[in-house]
C-alpha cells in the first residue's frame, strides 16, 4: 500500500532542512505528513500514539538533512 508506506516514512521527517538534536526544543514538532510528536526537554519523543521513543544517535549528516536515529517505528495510525 503506497499511501500507507508514505504515511509511515512521512511521519519520521521533521518539516525542516537540518536540525541538530542541540536546536531540538521541547514541545510540539509538525512531522512531514502532517501529524504532530513531542520532544520533551530530554529530547525523548512522545509520538500520536502515546509512544516514548528514545533518540538514540543523534546528528548524522546527509546530503538532503540531519537523521537521528531512533529506537521505535513511529506509526501514523497508532497501530
Amino acid at each position: 500500500n503506497k499511501y500507507l508506506l508514505r504515511q509511515v516514512l512521512t511521519y519520521h521527517v521533521v518539516n525542516d532542512d537540518r536540525i541538530f538534536a542541540s536546536e531540538i526544543e521541547a514541545g510540539s514538532q509538525t512531522m512531514l505528513n502532517g501529524i504532530k510528536i513531542t520532544f520533551d526537554d530530554n529530547k525523548q519523543i512522545t509520538d500520536a500514539a502515546n509512544q516514548e521513543i528514545n533518540i538514540t544517535l543523534a546528528n548524522n549528516q546527509a546530503s538532503n538533512g540531519v537523521a537521528h536515529i531512533i529506537d521505535t517505528v513511529m506509526l501514523p495510525s497508532g497501530g
